[in-house]
């Protein structure tokens, strides 16, 4: 099975990568499985024109499965700026950008940023859905995304750990193969 997962930025890039080595290492997911995560540059993960280039690539590199991650806070236009629900957003997502086509794409709503994700490596965080960007700058002791990424990784254990805390870490998690596993 290939899963190329698509995303916003580097400091996605970074977190996700390190993720799936993790898994692996742990034996949580097997290591035949290959996932590569590629980057959209940000805001053109809204970009109808870049998302179909890279979706095509993917295809042609046979991929079987492409998955993109956006954010619940990513801008959609007017229709977007009322949703609370990660479902919601998803499916406006799946028709303003990728035209509802194809069932190889699945769109995963990060609740509320990737942060969020993140702030799983902290016992002190009580809410993980919310001001997680502050929380992890302060977790981390650092305002670049770049740095803060790569401070997660160190926490890995614990944000696998705690991923039963955030809906939307654990539904990117069955994504790519992890089922009931008992905490570490």
């Amino acid at each position: 099975m290939r899963i190329k997962i698509i995303v916003e930025g580097e400091s996605d890039r970074i977190f996700l990568s390190n993720l799936i080595k993790f898994l692996k290492k742990q034996k949580i997911i097997k290591n035949s499985l290959k996932i590569e995560v590629e980057i959209s540059n940000g805001s053109k993960i809204i970009n109808r024109r870049n998302i179909k280039k890279i979706i095509e690539n993917a295809k042609e590199d046979n991929y079987e499965r492409i998955l993109i991650l956006i954010d619940k806070k990513i801008e959609l236009g007017s229709q977007f700026r009322s949703r609370d629900c990660l479902l919601d957003v998803k499916n406006i997502y799946k028709k303003k950008i990728l035209n509802n086509v194809n069932n190889t794409i699945e769109v995963i709503v990060v609740d509320s940023e990737i942060e969020c994700w993140f702030v799983l490596g902290s016992e002190k965080v009580k809410n993980f859905h919310i001001h997680c960007y502050e929380n992890a700058r302060e977790l981390f002791g650092t305002n670049a995304k770049i740095q803060l990424a790569k401070r997660a990784t160190t926490k890995l254990n614990l944000i696998f750990k705690n991923r039963n805390k955030n809906k939307s870490f654990n539904h990117f998690l069955r994504k790519i193969g992890v089922y009931d596993i008992k905490n570490m």
